[in-house]
C-alpha cells in the first residue's frame, strides 16, 4: 500500500485480516517507488494498493505490469483525485475507488463509487451490498447542516478569531476540533461504512456527477499556479494546484502573498 494514505484505510484493511506493508513514496510525483514491490512481494500476498494523492495522476502501467507477473489484485485509490467521468483509473486496474465527502473537490457529503473489473466480482459485491442497512435521510440531512454550519463559521473571520479564543481558554485543541467535526465518520469506523446510501445521497450524488465543471477546474489550477508561482524556492509544492497542495519546505518557511 502507498506509505502515504488517510489512516481509515489501513484500518479497513486490519478489519478484514490483511497486513499492510507500506510503500514508499517519490516526493515529486507522489507515485509509491515499484521497483521496491517485488522484494515486499511474498507467498501471501493478495492484492497491490495504490493512491494517487492530492489530486495527482501517476502513470499506472508498472504496477499493472507487477501485479499481472505476480497474479495480484490490483486496487486504485482514486478518492482524492477525482476530475470528471472521462478518468475513472486504469482499465486493468481490479478495483478504482472514488470518494466524494466533505473535503472533496467535488464534494457529495459523503458516498463513493467503485469501478469494478471482474463482472463476477462486481455480483458478488452487490449481493453483499443489498445486505447492508440504509442510511437514513435525517442522518444524511443532519451530516448535511452541520456541514453548512461549519462552512459558514469558516468563512467568519469574526467568528474564527472568537472561537480559537474560547477553545483555547477551556484548553481545547481548536485544530484538532475542527478534524474531527469534518471526519465523514467520527464514530466506529465499520458499522459506518457498511450501509447503503438514502435516495438523497444518491441524489445529491447523481446531481454533481452530472454537472461536473471542467472549466471551473481548470480555474482553480490556474489561481493554484498564480500563488506556486510565487512561493519562495525553499517551499516546494507536492500536490496538485486545484485542492489540497501540502508544500515541502526546508528549512521551515513562513510566505506571505
Amino acid at each position: 500500500m502507498s506509505a502515504i494514505n488517510i489512516p481509515d484505510m489501513a484500518r479497513i484493511l486490519r478489519i478484514h485480516g490483511l497486513k499492510v506493508i507500506p510503500v514508499d513514496v517519490e516526493i515529486d510525483t507522489l507515485r509509491p517507488k515499484h521497483e521496491l514491490l517485488p522484494k515486499l512481494i511474498g507467498p501471501r500476498t493478495v492484492a497491490i494498493l495504490v493512491a494517487h494523492l492530492y489530486g495527482r495522476w501517476f502513470d499506472m502501467e508498472p504496477f499493472v505490469a507487477i501485479a499481472q507477473k505476480h497474479n495480484l489484485e490490483l486496487i486504485e485509490d482514486c478518492a482524492e483525485s477525482f476530475c470528471g467521468l472521462e478518468r475513472l483509473g486504469h482499465p486493468m486496474s481490479s478495483l478504482s475507488l472514488f470518494s466524494f465527502g466533505v473535503i472533496k473537490y467535488c464534494t457529495c457529503f459523503g458516498g463513493a463509487l467503485a469501478k469494478v473489473r471482474d463482472p463476477a466480482l462486481y455480483e458478488q459485491m452487490t449481493q453483499l451490498y443489498s445486505t447492508y442497512p440504509l442510511q437514513t435521510e435525517s442522518v444524511f440531512f443532519e451530516k448535511l447542516t452541520k456541514y453548512i454550519i461549519v462552512w459558514h463559521c469558516l468563512n467568519s473571520p469574526f467568528v474564527i478569531k472568537h472561537t480559537i479564543r474560547v477553545l483555547s481558554l477551556f484548553g481545547v485543541d481548536h485544530k484538532a476540533k475542527l478534524v474531527a467535526m469534518m471526519r465523514a465518520f467520527p464514530g466506529p469506523l465499520e458499522p459506518s461504512i457498511r450501509m447503503q446510501p438514502c435516495n438523497a445521497l444518491l441524489y445529491m450524488l447523481l446531481y454533481r456527477l452530472q454537472r461536473v465543471d471542467v472549466a471551473r477546474l481548470d480555474m482553480s489550477v490556474r489561481k493554484g499556479d498564480y500563488v506556486l508561482q510565487r512561493l519562495p524556492s525553499t517551499v516546494t509544492p507536492i500536490g496538485h494546484r486545484a485542492w489540497v497542495c501540502p508544500e515541502l519546505a526546508s528549512p521551515l518557511t513562513v510566505v506571505v502573498l
